[in-house]
């Protein structure tokens, strides 16, 4: 297997994460009350998903990340539709600044 196809192997199942998101809309299994995004979240859901897509194609970043990148994704992405929007605004700013330490396992039971 080459390196190419081991890369895109490993990001691939952030892409189907993401478009997982996306197809399912802000709205999905969220109550009428939530489920709307405030303008600031919007603005950051939107360049942390740049950064996240920009990352994944440059191979900037290494699988981990992108894999934790996109988690952290749609944890903020839940805190924005229960408008809880600083702990989201706290989540997509670890993404658009490029945390490294999401490259490490942040995500266990």
């Amino acid at each position: 297997m080459t390196k190419t196809n081991r890369c895109f192997q490993a990001r691939q199942p952030v892409a189907i994460l993401l478009a997982g998101v996306i197809l399912a809309g802000p709205g999905a299994g969220i109550s009428a009350a939530a489920g709307k995004f405030t303008p600031s979240c919007a603005r950051l859901d939107l360049k942390a998903y740049a950064v996240i897509e920009e990352r994944g194609e440059t191979s900037a970043a290494p699988a981990t990340w992108l894999a934790n990148a996109g988690l952290t994704y749609l944890q903020a992405r839940l805190f924005c539709l229960s408008q809880d929007e600083e702990n989201a605004t706290l989540l997509y700013q670890r993404i658009i600044d490029g945390d490294l330490s999401l490259a490490a396992p942040q995500w266990t039971q």
